[in-house]
């Protein structure tokens, strides 16, 4: 009489040193199963920030189901039909942690950004907002104690400085300026 269903959960080792490009699932909402087709229905988890959600198409592949007949206690008789589920499609970032890692550990207390690009290809090597915060936190769900305690903090973490902080240009535009 036991069942196994097995589950996907997503773990972010490098923790909060990644979460400003690579972003975090959590549990999908009513007001997300609204705006999603029929894939999503037995699934528990979208992204919701970064790469996570931009490229979520490719990154959650097909639901897969069985219909079954079962006896009353519940144990399966016999498959009526399946359709296995098909994978995602992995996506490769050129974020590099140790250089995340420098940028972090560069800033400090210091509330900032940093972001870092290979001229040549224009990859994205880094991409720093600090303070930042555990994406682990949200992926089966965050207790609304740590999400109060993120959200009102000062040194707001929730924010991402690296792709919604707006900041003067300052001494950065002046090489170009001088050559006009």
């Amino acid at each position: 009489g036991v069942h196994i269903n097995a589950r996907i959960i997503r773990e972010y080792p490098l923790s909060s040193t990644t979460v400003s490009a690579v972003g975090y699932v959590g549990r999908i909402t009513s007001t997300d199963l609204s705006n999603l087709g029929p894939n999503y229905s037995a699934s528990n988890f979208i992204g919701k920030l970064g790469a996570e959600k931009a490229f979520e198409d490719l990154l959650h592949g097909t639901v897969g189901y069985q219909q079954a007949e079962v006896n009353a206690t519940g144990n399966i008789v016999r498959k009526l039909k399946e359709t296995p589920p098909i994978s995602g499609n992995s996506i490769y970032l050129t974020i590099d942690s140790k250089l995340e890692k420098t940028a972090i550990d560069a800033l400090g207390k210091v509330s900032g950004a940093v972001v870092a690009i290979q001229p040549q290809t224009g990859e994205i090597l880094a991409l720093v907002s600090n303070p930042a915060y555990d994406p682990n936190l949200f992926v089966t769900g965050i207790s609304q104690t740590d999400y109060n305690r993120l959200r009102n903090a000062p040194s707001n973490p929730l924010y991402n400085r690296a792709i919604r902080g707006e900041y003067p240009l300052a001494s950065t535009i002046k090489p170009f300026l001088s050559l006009v």
